[in-house]
């Protein structure tokens, strides 16, 4: 059993960054969501974006955890280059994918940029590259890098010719957005296609094929410390910015004490939040842990 964890820097608590791992608990499914509920793990608090700030976190947390550099499977980013280098060196065994929403934002950004602004002039582009649920694949549904190239290369033409049409440009002009993504196929096929996914441990669709990446958990995880934080200063409504300490104490801990009071009442059938979950095999986590306990 696995499944990525995901490592995304929060919203603003204060006048520092704050870089939370969180990660899906597997033996527990939410009683509200039906899936496995989503786990606060190791969180750095830190001044600076660097390369060398996040390998020093990294560094700290894979230390921590006898074996963890070698266990994780794979990771999910919104594509921050110097996060993204330092969880790969980290965790060595691992497939770092890449968030589909923030990439697709990424394609939404340069067809702004080259001119076409318009949501329905731009969903002919981003189509061509997610696909359209239930009716057409996108590029980004191959399984390889040989049929990503093919992919790209079969939609080149079109791609330029809309690009042309709704520019009025002429034949002379050189089309701009399939050389981005030309340009992006080496993050495509190592980050976000079939077969990158599939490494990185991602569960399987209705379809039998891995599901696609999001940074979902990472921002379900910001809700939960976002509401945290607005109960701990609701005594106190001009105040936004809280210290380290504040947060530490005030936000991350009650929510990390929270999370294993519930895993501990769920192994016996106790908790509001979780259920223990069936394990394959037809095999229940909970009632085995509780056996070895008695």
């Amino acid at each position: 059993m696995s499944h990525p964890c995901s490592v995304d820097p929060t919203f603003s608590f204060g006048k520092y960054e704050i870089t939370p791992f969180c990660y899906r608990h597997l033996f527990l499914k939410s009683k509200r969501t039906q899936v496995p509920p989503i786990f606060i793990g190791p969180t750095a608090l830190h001044h600076s974006k660097s390369k060398k700030t996040y390998k020093k976190i990294v560094d700290e947390v894979t230390s921590a955890t006898k074996g963890l550099a070698l266990s994780v499977k794979g990771f999910v980013t919104d594509g921050d280059v110097a996060l993204h280098e330092s969880l790969k060196e980290g965790l060595v065994n691992s497939r770092g994918v890449r968030c589909f929403a923030h990439f697709q934002r990424n394609c939404i950004d340069k067809l702004n940029t080259i001119g076409i602004k318009q949501k329905k002039e731009q969903s002919f582009f981003i189509d061509c590259v997610f696909g359209k649920k239930e009716k057409n694949e996108g590029i980004l549904d191959a399984w390889g890098k040989r049929e990503l190239r093919a992919r790209l290369h079969s939609i080149k033409d079109d791609l330029n010719k809309k690009e042309r049409e709704l520019l009025k440009k002429d034949d002379d002009y050189q089309s701009q957005f399939w050389q981005y993504l030309n340009k992006s196929f080496d993050v495509m096929a190592k980050n976000m296609i079939g077969k990158a996914r599939s490494k990185a441990r991602l569960p399987l669709d209705n379809e039998g094929k891995p599901e696609r990446c999001y940074t979902h958990q990472s921002e379900s995880l910001n809700n939960i410390l976002t509401r945290r934080k607005e109960l701990f200063i609701k005594n106190d409504k001009g105040k936004q910015d809280l210290p380290k300490l504040q947060f530490a104490t005030g936000v991350f801990q009650p929510t990390f004490a929270y999370q294993i009071e519930e895993l501990k009442v769920a192994l016996y059938g106790g908790s509001d939040e979780y259920s223990s979950r069936a394990l394959p095999g037809g095999q229940v986590w909970a009632s085995n842990q509780t056996n070895e306990k008695k």
